[in-house]
């Protein structure tokens, strides 16, 4: 009997030494070569933020990776990032922990667009042709003439006379524009002074000594262009007879053009 408690006691011990040895066997993270990197970094859409890609190795896979600390997930991917500094948390398998800071720029890109007219567009016409550039973006641009789609460039044609906002965007729907006038292209020398001779520089109204502007110089009709606009357009100019649609549309688009000496 002696013997069988001695040896029971034997076996106590030796299970006891096992069973320290089993749970001295703890993972010492320190020595971990745990390590994490960018893969990628970029806005997606300029309606989003800024999508960053990281990729874990080293340690015991599989790795959870957090920007929170917190909140641990199995993707890499970080989506929807506003500008600013970020600590990238990854853990493996075996708990080991790394920290890795990180910075964000999800600015939308500055696009620059320059528009120039290169063909008059008629009066009231939509005959327009304008050369446009773009730079500062991703990619390939399509353009848009106060948001009607007009190609992707670099000559937009059927654009109409008048003023426009013209609008390019790139791959990533980030956007720029620039404003513009497309010209009639209205003559005066073979338009407007015509009208203007016949019917207002005539005796008893828009001539020297009668109290009001004279029209009978080219210099006087353009100081007054504004108003002569106004006036026929209002059907007030001429006092004597009228003048047609035509005729009244032909010197409000010269007008608008800019009242040239051309």
């Amino acid at each position: 009997m002696l013997k069988l408690k001695l040896l029971l006691s034997a076996f106590a011990f030796l299970f006891l030494i096992s069973s320290c040895d089993e749970g001295s066997d703890e993972i010492d993270c320190t020595l971990s070569d745990l390590k994490a990197s960018i893969v990628s970094q970029g806005i997606e859409t300029c309606e989003e933020g800024a999508t960053v890609e990281f990729a874990a190795e080293g340690g015991v896979a599989p790795y959870e990776y957090s920007i929170s600390a917190v909140s641990f997930k199995t993707s890499p991917i970080f989506q929807n990032l506003t500008s600013g500094n970020y600590t990238l948390t990854v853990r493996d398998e075996n708990q080991c922990m790394i920290t890795m800071p990180f910075s964000v720029d999800s600015d939308i890109p500055n696009i620059n667009v320059t528009a120039n007219v290169t063909q008059d567009a008629g009066c009231g016409g939509a005959a327009g042709m304008v050369d446009v550039a773009s730079s500062g973006g991703t990619g390939e641009y399509v353009y848009q003439i106060d948001g009607n789609d007009f190609g992707s460039g670099p000559t937009l044609s059927n654009v109409p006379n008048g003023n426009h906002t013209v609008t390019a965007i790139d791959e990533l729907g980030c956007s720029g524009e620039t404003q513009i006038y497309v010209s009639s292209g209205i003559s005066y020398s073979e338009s407007v002074a015509s009208i203007i001779d016949t019917n207002c520089a005539t005796t008893g109204c828009h001539v020297a000594g009668n109290g009001i502007p004279s029209l009978t110089s080219f210099s006087s009709v353009q100081s007054n262009a504004d108003k002569i606009k106004e006036l026929t357009q209002n059907k007030s100019m001429p006092r004597n007879g009228s003048l047609t649609d035509a005729q009244i549309e032909a010197i409000a688009c010269w007008v608008d053009d800019g009242a040239l000496d051309n």
